[in-house]
């Protein structure tokens, strides 16, 4: 504080106001700001893994339904035909067979009794029926289990996949968007943290260069009002 009767310039400091205070609450704002520029960079950096995680984790999903889908398709126009085609020769080729084996050991029955041949022809020709007999018979089975079981249980299975598969892509998406919505979250409020912090910062700078007092105009320091000599504080440090 000037003393009362100084003479002094336009521009001259006449009173300091202690700004300890103030500039320790500047300090604490300046820690305060570089941590949450720290917080909202690593905020800013979560977000982009986040989002490079959700394009993975979507991108794998809609793989996986399209495989399913492919499976399901390469399953009932292609692999089930295949194999019901396949069963269906079987039985022509057991029956054609069978047919075959069947005139033999009639045959064989005939001339047996006419003693046209020996005991032990009759009985191959026996066996061979029977054998074909069981192999007609096991080549219908496969194509009845195929019919009632293997096709329908595996086309079950492939839909089953399909629909869990779109389930998955589902939940991928709505997980990737939570995610994203929570990073976001935490980007906005590091950012209004930051920039609240930035004001206050910066109102306390103001602050501080308010209190010091400069001289208006060259002149001599009166304290008090000069207008009203007779009202006055009594002005000092402190």
């Amino acid at each position: 504080l000037i003393d009362e009767g100084a003479v002094v310039e336009e521009g001259d400091v006449v009173c300091r106001l202690d700004t300890a205070d103030l500039e320790d609450r500047v300090e604490q704002l300046e820690l305060d700001i570089n941590q949450a520029s720290a917080n909202l960079e690593t905020a800013r950096t979560e977000l982009e893994i986040q989002l490079t995680d959700n394009v993975a984790a979507i991108e794998s999903a809609e793989i996986a339904l399209e495989k399913a889908r492919n499976e399901l398709e390469r399953y009932a126009d292609g692999d089930a035909p295949k194999e019901r085609r396949n069963l269906e020769v079987a039985i022509k080729e057991a029956q054609t067979n069978f047919t075959r084996a069947k005139k033999r050991f009639e045959d064989s029955k005939l001339l047996m009794e006419k003693e046209y041949i020996n005991r032990s022809q009759f009985e191959e020709d026996e066996i061979a029926f029977e054998r074909n007999t069981v192999q007609l018979e096991g080549a219908k089975r496969d194509m009845e289990l195929f019919e009632q079981y293997t096709f329908p249980m595996t086309t079950t299975e492939r839909d089953a996949a399909v629909r869990d598969a779109e389930r998955s892509l589902d939940t991928a998406q709505k997980r990737a968007e939570s995610n994203k919505l929570q990073k976001e979250v935490n980007v906005e409020q590091y950012q209004t943290r930051l920039t609240k912090l930035e004001k206050q910062h910066t109102e306390a700078l103001e602050q501080i260069g308010k209190m010091t007092l400069t001289a208006p105009a060259p002149g001599i320091v009166i304290y008090g009002d000069p207008q009203r000599r007779w009202r006055r504080d009594e002005i000092r440090v402190g």
